[in-house]
């Protein structure tokens, strides 16, 4: 049952939620919002005073019991499950906030059937993500600087002479340096667009209208 907290069999007491938000990753910005969804009512607490980047897990207590605990699937987009134990009707509302708020930053719930499918998908992604910024690793030094002909010593662009050796550039070398300029800047800006794109969840997230929240867009 997408959007809403479902209490599963077997589980005693316990409640959960799958979400999946149009982010790359849980950063600052994400986890305030959920911190403030959390908290306010019932008195919950975040566990984890200081968290560390990125966001595995996030741990919500509160006084009168109960536990409340995302952990974070998989990213680029951002894919969570969040679930409550020991906290009754106080944790089902919490999840309930959890998912609004989710809800309104773009994001989806995601159903039990349709889980496998998006944990495979950003899986794959991930793949995507780590060869883009390869891709800038590569090309973007070639957008700032140049590398000498005669010397493995790299100089600023713009720079007559190699800082290295003291090689004077040649109008060539100047015009091998422009080429090999735009077609870095070409791949930079590409794999840049690929980036955010796999963070927003393109191709996954379904439109506004016409489509069952949370299923995979093939």
């Amino acid at each position: 049952m997408a959007g809403q907290a479902v209490t599963v069999p077997g589980w005693a007491g316990r409640s959960y939620a799958h979400l999946a938000m149009p982010v790359p990753v849980l950063g600052d910005t994400e986890l305030t919002g959920l911190d403030r969804a959390v908290c306010a009512r019932d008195g919950w607490r975040p566990v984890e005073e200081r968290v560390s980047h990125p966001v595995l897990v996030r741990r919500w207590q509160r006084p009168a019991g109960g536990l409340l605990v995302l952990v974070t699937l998989g990213w680029y987009p951002l894919l969570v499950t969040v679930g409550s134990t020991g906290a009754g009707r106080g944790g089902r509302r919490a999840l309930a906030r959890v998912t609004d708020a989710a809800r309104a930053a773009g994001g989806l719930p995601v159903g039990d059937a349709d889980l496998a499918g998006w944990v495979r998908a950003t899986r794959e992604r991930w793949a995507r993500v780590v060869a883009a910024r390869r891709r800038l690793d590569e090309h973007l030094p070639l957008t700032e600087f140049r590398a000498c002909p005669r010397c493995p010593a790299w100089s600023a662009r713009e720079v007559p002479h190699c800082r290295g050796c003291g090689h004077r550039f040649t109008s060539r070398e100047d015009l091998e340096r422009d080429a090999r300029g735009r077609a870095a800047r070409d791949v930079v800006a590409a794999a840049t667009a690929e980036l955010a794109g796999l963070g927003r969840g393109d191709g996954l997230f379904p439109p506004a209208t016409g489509r069952p929240a949370g299923k995979v867009v093939a």
